[in-house]
């Protein structure tokens, strides 16, 4: 799709009522730094964005978040846009959109493993028909790329976070990926499968439950 390349796309999701696409990006030549998040629609015949609303200004109110690998959109099929953010903290939080203001609303104070009082970074997120919330990101608790599911009811027990569960383990790493060093990205839920693909050699990987659960499918 051809675009003016003036916006940088950092997360984009499609409703499934209607097909629209929905995307948070900033503007890198009509803003300037520290660039303000926005939402958008994005034109998929023209890859246009229009403009909706600013989510945050930048700058000391997002002190945390730049334009980085740090966000993923996704929509419940019953309308709802969640939009998830990680630091370096380590800390990922969760959030709903308004599509026409573009407010967010933090559900739950943070993103942390059942296991144990520690945080899940939620790199991508997808849902399937309906089911639970699925979110491809990292274990800070066992520093392992995983698949979990995420349940979106904040929990009391765990001073109201929300409490991701694990379903795949990934790859094993030596620490916190640093920001724009995430080996796996992009979780897909198509058919009750899901998929996921590794940056830099752009391999699609097919994930399941249980031991041996990653596979190649596509390379």
């Amino acid at each position: 799709i051809n675009g003016s390349m003036d916006q940088v796309v950092l997360g984009m999701a499609i409703r499934p009522s209607d097909g629209v696409a929905y995307a948070v990006y900033v503007d890198q030549t009509n803003d300037s730094s520290p660039y303000p998040l926005r939402l958008g629609t994005i034109n998929l015949t023209t890859g246009a964005i229009t403009y909706i609303a600013t989510i945050s200004s930048g700058g000391s109110d997002w002190s945390t978040l730049g334009a980085d690998d740090q966000y993923a959109l996704e929509f419940k099929a019953d309308g709802t846009l969640y939009l998830g953010t990680w630091s370096a903290s380590p800390i990922s939080n969760l959030y709903t959109v308004n599509l026409a203001t573009a407010a967010i609303t933090a559900v739950g104070v943070d993103v942390q493993m059942d296991s144990g009082a520690n945080s899940f970074l939620v790199y991508s997120m997808s849902y399937d028909s309906g089911g639970p919330l699925y979110a491809l990101g990292f274990d800070c608790t066992t520093n392992r790329y995983i698949t979990a599911s995420i349940n979106t009811t904040p929990n009391p027990s765990f001073g109201n976070a929300l409490l991701a569960t694990e379903e795949c383990e990934i790859l094993q790493a030596a620490s916190v990926p640093t920001v724009n060093n995430q080996i796996w990205m992009g979780l897909v839920n198509k058919g009750g499968e899901k998929f996921i693909w590794a940056r830099g050699t752009g391999d699609i990987y097919q994930v399941a439950d249980g031991s041996g659960c990653v596979t190649p499918f596509v390379q």
